[in-house]
């Protein structure tokens, strides 16, 4: 791949890394700050959660969420994607534990 004329050292297609590309070493694991989740405190005070945020809190990904949102398995609205009710995930993490 060849670089472009008006970017030196840079590949076309790359963004410079910014500080959320920042990683971490922690007991030997190496974690990006945009891996580090979303968690149910996260979301206080809000009444949805997107489908991301879903995935990341329940450990599933997230066409695994929009599968399971569109068979009613999880209950969500469509407004552009799904929004699933954090009343359900906190229902579903009391029931888990």
């Amino acid at each position: 791949m060849s670089r472009t004329a008006g970017s030196p050292g840079r590949m076309p297609g790359r963004r410079p890394a910014s500080p959320e590309d920042r990683t971490t070493v922690q007991e030997g694991i190496v974690k990006s700050d945009r891996d580090q989740g979303v968690t149910l405190a996260d979301l206080a005070g809000r009444d949805f959660a997107n489908v991301d945020e879903t995935a990341q809190i329940m450990r599933i990904d997230q066409r695994t969420v929009r599968r399971r949102c569109e068979d009613g398995t999880i209950p969500a609205v469509k407004v552009g994607d799904w929004r699933i009710p954090v009343s359900w995930l906190r229902e579903q993490a009391r029931v888990a534990s």
